[in-house]
């Protein structure tokens, strides 16, 4: 049977090793950082990971803040994610509008070199994959398809390029031990478990689905909602072909050679 307080299906020592590695970063919740045994840490996450199903996902974001100019800004966008064993493929979804005025030439650039239109720039528009080895080890790489490479990103430049660090935070969307900070509203309803807090006149929110393991949506607002921060997700149907195994004949690269 599911127990409400913890209805990812994680094992009780699974989820307390996960509580601990999550700690050790703030996210943007905020956690406050602790000390935690790495071997414990490391295997824990090893079974967890084990137990997540694969998904296809379209990923919407939708952020809102007032600043104290009185100017209210508000940004939107949408990711498609792959989650399939230890690894995990993410792209921006371009709006069909932006799609159409690039087939008819607007805004684009020309790259006739590797290095050509400061390729670095093309990086942060491009997809990454993130794959994770049974050591632990995570590794991130830029897919830039204009000119057919395969980038290694080093640590200190994978923040250019989409990845915050956190394999558990993008592998679950959010780490699901960060709902240890949250108190279940009621019972799972249609595999889906409500999570929810308020504090300093904030209030955050997640819809976790059980058995796929992802949060079905995030909401946060900040005090008088003069912040707001939403992500839905929702399933999408897997492409005929996988992205990465049309990256065979790809070039392979380092990241640092694009800053050249």
């Amino acid at each position: 049977m599911t127990n409400a307080t913890q209805p990812w299906r994680i094992p009780a020592n699974v989820l307390q090793a996960a509580v601990a590695a999550a700690l050790l970063m703030p996210i943007w919740w905020g956690h406050a950082p602790v000390a935690a045994s790495a071997a414990a840490t490391a295997a824990q996450a090893e079974a967890a990971l084990q137990a997540a199903p694969d998904v296809q996902l379209r990923l919407n974001y939708r952020t809102m803040n007032i600043g104290s100019d009185g100017v209210q800004r508000e940004a939107s966008y949408t990711k498609i994610m792959y989650r399939e064993g230890q690894r995990i493929w993410i792209e921006k979804d371009q709006p069909q509008a932006l799609r159409d005025s690039l087939a008819h030439g607007h805004g684009g650039t020309t790259n006739t070199g590797p290095h050509a239109g400061h390729a670095h720039t093309l990086a942060q528009e491009a997809p990454i994959m993130v794959q994770r080895s049974d050591t632990g080890e995570v590794e991130v790489q830029v897919i830039i398809k204009e000119m057919e490479q395969l980038i290694s990103v080093e640590p200190a430049h994978q923040g250019n390029v989409g990845y915050n660090g956190s394999w558990e935070a993008t592998y679950w969307v959010i780490p699901p031990s960060s709902l240890t900070a949250l108190q279940p509203v009621g019972q799972p309803r249609d595999g889906i478990q409500l999570y929810r807090k308020f504090a300093d006149e904030s209030m955050t929110e997640v819809a976790w689905d059980i058995e796929k393991q992802y949060p079905r949506r995030v909401l946060k607002r900040g005090p008088h909602d003069t912040t707001f921060y939403q992500l839905t997700a929702e399933e999408i149907d897997a492409p005929e072909v996988m992205p990465w195994t049309l990256l065979s004949h790809y070039k392979t690269g380092d990241y640092s050679d694009l800053l050249d």
